[in-house]
């Protein structure tokens, strides 16, 4: 589960920088609307880096625990609102890799309700 937790976390490190990669080709200038695009990569690169960190520490605090739901939820709210905007795949591989970190929760995996 560890393993499969580290990946997703990647998987929207990847996203994220693909996103602002694609942002540079998508405008051609320094827009409101540029900066905006950027934004959304730069939040799913925070969010994989937080994942990431607290999957390899193996962290068992639950504080840091439910921050980290706190960042997911918020995120997959996010997700689920451009997806519904915008339905494009991208949007959906973002929205499955943080339902999954919502569901199977960083730290400890005996704080994991599916465990």
């Amino acid at each position: 589960m560890k393993t499969a937790k580290r990946l997703i976390s990647i998987l929207l490190l990847l996203i994220g920088l693909i996103h602002i990669g694609v942002s540079f080709t998508l405008f051609s200038a320094l827009s409101s609307e540029a900066l905006w695009f950027v934004s959304g990569g730069l939040v799913l690169i925070f969010s994989g880096f937080f994942n990431l960190f607290l999957c390899a520490n193996g962290d068992t605090d639950l504080k840091k625990i439910s921050y980290l739901r706190i960042v997911n939820l918020i995120l997959f709210l996010f997700l689920v609102l451009m997806v519904i905007q915008l339905p494009m795949i991208p949007g959906f591989i973002g929205l499955g890799c943080t339902l999954f970190l919502l569901l199977f929760n960083h730290g400890s995996d005996r704080l994991s309700p599916f465990s």
